[in-house]
């Protein structure tokens, strides 16, 4: 992300895009109650189940609000460029219109009687 061919804005834009993952909130949620079961120690289960409901608020609070932010300083920050866009459609054999699909497909439907191709008139 250090590199010069991203703005700040976008740089700024990827550090928001972090925050809502939560991914080590959960991972250390679930770890901590199943080391503590591991031992039978009451203490370490009731503070297993503290960093649990903490681990939880704290995937409650960031998701929510991380998605808010990327939704919001998504379409401030950041600049759509088509030149570098790989969803747009590059083959140009595809059929775009639905017209010209439909007279392709008639012509190759088969006559009930014959079972051969129809006249395409």
């Amino acid at each position: 992300m250090m590199e010069p061919k991203y703005t700040v804005k976008e740089k700024a834009f990827v550090a928001f895009g972090w925050i809502p993952k939560a991914t080590v909130q959960a991972a250390l949620g679930g770890v901590t109650i199943a080391e503590a079961k591991k031992t039978g120690d009451p203490v370490m289960i009731k503070n297993g189940k503290e960093m649990l409901t903490m681990a939880v608020f704290a995937i409650c609070i960031t998701a929510p609000l991380g998605a808010i932010l990327i939704a919001t300083l998504g379409k401030k920050w950041l600049a759509y460029d088509k030149e570098f866009d790989t969803t747009l459609e590059k083959d140009t054999d595809v059929v775009k219109d639905d017209k010209d699909a439909t007279v392709e497909l008639g012509a190759i439907q088969t006559d009930a009687n014959l079972n051969e191709p129809a006249k395409v008139e």
